[in-house]
């Protein structure tokens, strides 16, 4: 777990390094899925060439069932290519999972593709801690987004 971890640390730092500040939005808007934690649907508006708004609309299954909103401010540089974005950011989530509301604050951190076609592809990590069942927990969630560009 320690080398995953160290693993992903050193990849996230590299990227962070690498990446120039002067990523432009190639869309303003696109719909998609996200498959992982949470599943659902997820939306991205970009408020300026550089920032996003996202919210992802999504379900839990397994015992501890349930769904949540999540809505993250995105900041995006560009990595090696104008097509392909450093994605970080943070938000919040509210949901019910095992009949006990959910509140808490979410980071996101990924890797974003727009292909010449109108779709998008998104690989993410995104790490919550939160307030369920009157306790704190902290998970690890994040998923692939694919998305069709709207404009």
């Amino acid at each position: 777990m320690q080398k995953k971890l160290a693993f992903f640390l050193a990849t996230f730092v590299l990227s962070f390094c690498l990446a120039t500040t002067q990523a432009t939005a190639q869309y303003t808007n696109a719909i998609g899925v996200h498959v992982g934690a949470p599943a659902g649907i997820t939306y991205k508006h970009f408020m300026s060439d550089r920032t996003a708004l996202e919210a992802i609309a999504g379900a839990y299954f397994g015992v501890n069932g349930g769904g949540s909103l999540t809505l993250l401010v995105e900041q995006h540089a560009e990595l090696f290519m104008p097509n392909l974005n450093l994605v970080y950011g943070l938000g919040g989530h509210v949901g019910v999972a095992s009949s006990s509301l959910m509140l808490g604050a979410d980071g996101i951190v990924g890797f974003e593709y727009t292909f010449d076609a109108p779709i998008n592809f998104m690989f993410n990590v995104k790490p919550t801690l939160g307030l369920q069942d009157r306790r704190f927990m902290f998970t690890m969630g994040g998923g692939l987004a694919l998305r069709y560009i709207l404009n």
